[in-house]
């Protein structure tokens, strides 16, 4: 280290400074040595041990002897320059940069590494100027001429000063590199997404390619751009594309193009969005038609939701009935008996798919007024007439009938009578019809109405009509229901009629 001296001191008679006494310590001694002496003011002190700390003081020495020490008040650590930076690597180049990596110097000479500082040189001159400083282990020098070709060096800076410089192995040309596009698809399972209708789908794409790729998404034919549902982000390393509340249009192959002057490539990965199956397509032919039975024929539905048709449920609605009544919901496939039916009356029929998602079709066309054949009168004789019959389940017979709020009320009577009898259940006045809310099964036994999810505005009155040819049979319920009131049964009947 380079140590000024203590100047000449205060005499009581001036006299003239021999020399300087310049003396050190390690910090963790108490022992003073003498380095040497010195007739000017600065001196060098070599062979100090690297990274030790250490105190130095200095005597000034006239006739009369030497005069009171001057001494450091913070230690002073030997350092001596950093080694160089090891490997100097070119990472990467453009049209005017070079992006240059390079590793820590094997030894830091007894100081922190406080920087480096690189330098450039166009390849056959000997002019190095400085490309730039930083405290990391990288950096991208700008600036450079296209198709020039440099060399580089780094050098690591500690207190003691800068190491010696560390050159690349190569030089480089600088110019933009040509590497032909690619997307990295393996993070989407066989390249297809499923979701459901209405939630948010995104497709996200690893890319890369010099100079960066230009980028374009189609869904089949069509350019896809910004909108409310459709968002389109890209960098130079990825691209992404986000659909919201997305819908059964936009499903399908999605091809994403990448495209620089090194060539292009296109991409494809398949949505599959799973909604509502189309209706089953029609006419629903009806045939082999009896006093007791028919049999409906139909085709697929055109569009299965985006997974298979599972079962199909057939529904009928006698004659001046506004309500349909579940036939069947299980039927596997395009084609349908349909029994018992009345003899001579009119029926309408209707079928709604269902698919894999447990998503409901809407209903089918109804195949129009159907009636059943009437036998010969010769076959009459064999029967006897009979008034209708109802018998009420035993569990709503006594008093009124209460149940609680959210639980299911079944409404269950055995009926009869000759011909068979037309039934059906109503709350006051207005007959009840099939829908989420309500479940009615009728047969010429027995008629069942289940009202789910019962709310207090489900209490009142319910009446169950019987009627034939021999008269009319009437029974009343009554009904309390307990809890909260909510509007379930409106909002379950509207969706299944609208």
């Amino acid at each position: 280290g380079l140590l000024p001296s203590q100047t000449s001191q205060k005499e009581k008679q001036p006299s003239r400074i021999h020399h300087y006494i310049v003396e050190k310590r390690e910090a963790s001694r108490r022992c003073w040595q003498e380095v040497r002496k010195s007739s000017v003011q600065m001196l060098r002190v070599t062979d100090l041990l690297e990274g030790v700390p250490y105190f130095f003081r200095v005597f000034a020495e006239n006739q009369y002897g030497q005069g009171e020490a001057f001494e450091t008040v913070d230690p002073v650590i030997a350092t001596a320059e950093p080694a160089p930076p090891k490997r100097l690597d070119i990472v990467d180049t453009t049209d005017s940069t070079a992006t240059l990596a390079w590793l820590k110097p094997e030894h830091d000479g007894g100081s922190r590494i406080i920087g480096y500082i690189i330098e450039t040189k166009a390849k056959g001159t000997n002019n190095w100027v400085v490309g730039g400083h930083t405290n990391s282990l990288s950096m991208v020098i700008e600036g450079l001429a296209e198709n020039t070709e440099y060399e580089f060096c780094v050098k690591a800076k500690n207190d003691a000063g800068f190491s010696e410089p560390r050159e690349a192995l190569a030089s480089v040309i600088i110019k933009e590199p040509r590497i032909e596009p690619t997307a990295d698809l393996s993070g989407i399972t066989e390249q297809l997404i499923t979701c459901k209708s209405g939630t948010t789908f995104t497709i996200d794409v690893p890319i890369s390619g010099r100079p960066v790729p230009k980028v374009t998404w189609k869904l089949e034919e069509m350019r896809l751009k910004e909108t409310d549902r459709v968002s389109l982000k890209t960098t130079k390393d990825r691209t992404t594309l986000i659909v919201k509340e997305c819908m059964r249009g936009d499903g399908g192959k999605y091809f994403l193009n990448l495209e620089n002057i090194a060539g292009s490539k296109t991409f494809t990965v398949t949505v599959n969005v799973i909604g509502r199956p189309s209706a089953p397509t029609g006419p629903i032919q009806v045939s082999s038609i009896t006093s007791e039975s028919c049999v409906l024929t139909w085709e697929p539905p055109e569009d299965d939701g985006g997974t298979d048709i599972t079962n199909y449920i057939i529904e009928k609605r006698e004659s001046g009935s506004t309500a349909w009544q579940l036939v069947n919901s299980s039927v596997k496939r395009t084609k349908f008996q349909v029994s018992p039916l009345g003899e001579g009356e009119v029926y309408e029929f209707r079928v709604i798919a269902k698919n894999t998602a447990g998503v409901h079709s809407l209903p089918s066309l109804s195949t129009g007024s159907v009636q059943s054949i009437i036998k010969q009168q010769i076959h009459y004789f064999f029967f006897s007439l009979g008034p209708p019959t109802v018998e009420l389940d035993s569990k709503i017979l006594a008093g009124t009938l209460t149940v609680r709020s959210g639980s299911d009320l079944v409404l269950d009577a055995a009926v009869g009578g000759k011909p068979d009898p037309k039934v059906f259940w109503a709350k006051g006045d207005k007959e009840l019809e099939l829908c989420e809310k309500y479940f009615l099964q009728y047969t010429n036994t027995r008629a069942m109405a289940i009202i789910k999810f019962c709310d207090r505005n489900d209490s009142g009155i319910y009446n169950l009509t019987v009627k034939n040819a021999s008269g009319v049979k009437t029974a009343t319920v009554k009904v309390k229901v307990l809890g909260k009131c909510s509007s379930v049964q409106e909002a379950y009947c509207g969706l299944e009629n609208g």
